[in-house]
């Protein structure tokens, strides 16, 4: 024997369910608020990044990028032959002296510059020329 009617047992079913749809159908319009306020807030960039653009109208800053990134190309591409020039370079080595008595003494940096002949790759040259090969992928894509 069923302790509750049916009756009952529907009623609680389907003020349950319209609790869900209800709450269903808030949660959409709360995504769809927020989605035209981010949609507006874009708009707004784009406004503002288009007025932007016009007021500048010198190529200073277009023709530092490209000196920048000349620069940048230039140490991959020209520099690597300047063995054959005889060319030396100068490397900063940064050497550690021994410590003693369980670390408290010794461990002072010395730096010295040593001559190589060839050509010697940074690490700041290669993160340089992947800001560069990054940003500019990252440009094109935007445009397309």
């Amino acid at each position: 024997m069923i302790p509750f009617s049916p009756e009952i047992v529907t009623m609680g079913f389907s003020a349950l369910s319209g609790f869900m749809f209800k709450a269903i159908a808030v949660s959409m319009d709360n995504r769809k608020k927020l989605f035209e306020m981010a949609l507006k807030g874009k708009q707004e960039a784009d406004i503002s990044s288009d007025k932007a653009s016009k007021r500048i109208t010198s190529n200073f800053g277009k023709i530092t990028r490209r000196v920048i990134v000349f620069s940048i190309l230039s140490l991959f591409l020209i520099l690597p032959f300047t063995p054959l020039l005889d060319i030396n370079t100068v490397v900063e080595v940064k050497e550690l002296s021994p410590r003693w008595l369980w670390g408290i003494f010794g461990g002072n940096e010395r730096t010295t510059f040593e001559i190589i002949d060839g050509y010697y790759f940074s690490d700041s040259i290669k993160q340089g020329l992947l800001c560069i090969v990054g940003f500019y992928f990252g440009q094109s894509s935007a445009r397309a």
